[in-house]
C-alpha cells in the first residue's frame, strides 16, 4: 500500500520530472493468483444477440473452462459438445470488473487470443461512453479498435495514428468511430504464433490512446515496470479530447469487459458470414457454431497479467499497517501520560488542601455553603482546567 510519505515523494518527483516524463504507478497487478477475483461473472442473454450461453464463475469452472496453464489463466468456450439448433448456444465466459474507472494506463499482457469461424472476443471499457481496446471475428487478421458515446464526439478523420480510420463520429448508432489497425499480427492466429504481446490503453485528461506490441517489441521500461508512454512510438489509435469535438466527459465510471461470443449482430450476420472465408463450412454461423465443437480448440484467451497504473494526482493514498500501528502506539502513550498527569494534580491539589491553616467553623460552613451553591461551576472550571494541564503535559511530552 502506499504511504502518506512515500505519495509526497513520488510527487515531487513526478513534478520535477513532469516536462520530460509523467509517473506512473501501478496500483493494481492482476496475474492468474487474484485475476478471476477481480471480476463478476455475468450469465445473463448476450446483449449482441450471439449463439452463446455465458455461465457464472462455479458453472465455468467445473466445466473447466478457466484452467490456470503454465502460469497463464485461460477463459476458453467449450469444445466438446455438440449442439441441438434449440439451445441457447455454446458455453463460454463473460466477466465485468468489480472496479469502475475513470483514467488509467492499463497493460493486458496476454499469449492467446480467441480465433475460429464464428467467434467473435472482446476486451473493452464501458460505462459512460465505450472503448474497444481489442475486438475481431472469424479469421481476422486485423484488430478493430471502436470508440462509442452518448454525446456528440466528432474526430478528424486524419489523426496521429497508425491504425485505418473508417468512421469518425462516435455517438452514431451502432459504428462508432472505427478504426482498423495495420499493424502486422496485431489479432488472430498471428497474434499467437507469435507468442502474444501486450495492448496498452492509456486513458487522462488529454484522450484515449491505444497500443499493441508484440512479443518481441514490448519496449523496456514496461518490462522493468516503469511504463512511459511519453516515449512509445505513434500508438495504434488516438481519440484525443477537445472541448468543440468530444468532451472528456464523454466517458467515465467503465468497467473493464472481456467475453467470448458467438456469431451475434456482427459475425453471425448473413452479409458478413456469406462474404467471409467461413461460409463454406456451413450455411448459417449458428449452425457451424452447433455442430463443431472441435473447432473451438483455439478459442479462448490466455492472460499473464493486467496491470493498471496511475499518476501520483489521481491515487488516493492509504496509510500502510506499519505506520498504523505507530500512531496508535503514540495516541495511547499521550493517552497513558494524560492520565498520569490527571492523577499528578489531584494528588498536589489534596496535599496543598490538607496543609492550608484551619479556619474557625464559622467562615467553613459559609464556604461550604457556597461551594454547594456553584458546585456545578466550580466542578466546570475544574475540568477545564484539568483538561488544558493534560494538553500541556502532552505537548512538553511531545
Amino acid at each position: 500500500m502506499m504511504t502518506q510519505g512515500m505519495l509526497m515523494l513520488l510527487v515531487a518527483v513526478g513534478v520535477t520530472a513532469r516536462t520530460a516524463l509523467a509517473v506512473y504507478i501501478r496500483t493494481e497487478s492482476w496475474t492468474p493468483t487474484n485475476f478471476l477475483d477481480q471480476f463478476d461473472f455475468f450469465d445473463g442473454p448476450d446483449p449482441t444477440h450471439g449463439y452463446v450461453e455465458y455461465v457464472d464463475r462455479s458453472t465455468a469452472s467445473s466445466r473447466g473452462l478457466l484452467p490456470v496453464v503454465d502460469g497463464v489463466q485461460l477463459l476458453r468456450a467449450d469444445s466438446t459438445t455438440v449442439l441441438d439448433a434449440s439451445v441457447v448456444g455454446r458455453r463460454s465466459v463473460r466477466i465485468h470488473s468489480k472496479q469502475t474507472f475513470n483514467s488509467g494506463l492499463f497493460l493486458l499482457d496476454i499469449t492467446h487470443m480467441p480465433v475460429g469461424c464464428g467467434t467473435w472476443p472482446a476486451y473493452w471499457f464501458v460505462g459512460k461512453g465505450e472503448f474497444d481496446v481489442l475486438e475481431g471475428i472469424n479469421n481476422e487478421t486485423s484488430n478493430y479498435v471502436v470508440y462509442h458515446t452518448e454525446e456528440t464526439c466528432t474526430l478528424n478523420a486524419t489523426r496521429h495514428q497508425t491504425a485505418t480510420v473508417l468512421t469518425t463520429s462516435c455517438h452514431t448508432v451502432p459504428t462508432g468511430c472505427g478504426n482498423q489497425a495495420t499493424t502486422p499480427g496485431s489479432y488472430g492466429t498471428a497474434f499467437n504464433n507469435n507468442g502474444g504481446g501486450i495492448y496498452a490503453a492509456l486513458w487522462d485528461k488529454t484522450g484515449i490512446f491505444i497500443w499493441m506490441f508484440p512479443r518481441q517489441a514490448i519496449p523496456n521500461d514496461i518490462v522493468q515496470g516503469s511504463p512511459h508512454p511519453d516515449l512509445w512510438p505513434i500508438p495504434m489509435t488516438n481519440l484525443s479530447f477537445s472541448a468543440s469535438s468530444c468532451a472528456a466527459t464523454a466517458f467515465g465510471n467503465t468497467n473493464i469487459v472481456m467475453d467470448l461470443t458467438f456469431c451475434g449482430d456482427w459475425a453471425g450476420s448473413k452479409w458478413v458470414w456469406e462474404a467471409s472465408d467461413c461460409q463454406v463450412l456451413a450455411p448459417t454461423c449458428n449452425a457451424f457454431v452447433a455442430a463443431n465443437p472441435h473447432a473451438f480448440k483455439e478459442a479462448y484467451f490466455g492472460i499473464r497479467s493486467l496491470d493498471i497504473f496511475q499518476t501520483p494526482d489521481n491515487i488516493k493514498p492509504v496509510a500502510d499497517p506499519t505506520e498504523r500501528s505507530v500512531m496508535m502506539g503514540v495516541s495511547l502513550t499521550l493517552l497513558l501520560l494524560g492520565a498520569m498527569s490527571v492523577c499528578w494534580i489531584m494528588h498536589a491539589c489534596r496535599r496543598w488542601v490538607q496543609a492550608r491553616p484551619r479556619q474557625p467553623a464559622a467562615k467553613r460552613v459559609s464556604r461550604s455553603r457556597v461551594r454547594q451553591n456553584y458546585a456545578g461551576q466550580e466542578n466546570q472550571h475544574e475540568r477545564h482546567w484539568s483538561h488544558e494541564a493534560v494538553l500541556n503535559e502532552a505537548h512538553e511530552v511531545a
